[in-house]
């Protein structure tokens, strides 16, 4: 997801409720392997620029949204619950004084 506006959290929190019955469908996602690796297109965990991906952990909201930092900034390795994911999109939504997009990941 990623959502901006003068209060970040609040920004997050309402994007996270925001209805996904009108959320765009997208494709079914087969995954043979047992994990789910999400990271940015820029950094895929290949080439001279990479980053690893790390085992999702529990954390804090930022208070505040930013660009990356001058460290590591991994992408995730999920373990998949199931083999199938279904895909829902919600493009660039005005919410308040903020915005919004998500990609949702539903386990079917």
């Amino acid at each position: 997801m990623r959502a901006s506006g003068p209060d970040y959290r609040q920004a997050v929190a309402e994007a996270l409720a925001y209805q996904s019955t009108v959320d765009d469908p997208g494709e079914l996602l087969v995954v043979d392997s047992g994990e789910l690796a999400i990271f940015s297109a820029a950094v895929d965990g290949t080439g001279e620029c990479s980053m690893p991906l790390k085992p999702a952990e529990p954390g804090e909201v930022p208070a505040t949204h930013g660009p990356p930092t001058e460290g590591d900034d991994p992408g995730l390795l999920l373990r998949a619950t199931t083999s199938n994911y279904r895909l829902t999109v919600r493009w660039y939504t005005p919410l308040g004084e903020g915005s919004f997009a998500r990609w949702l990941l539903t386990p079917t």
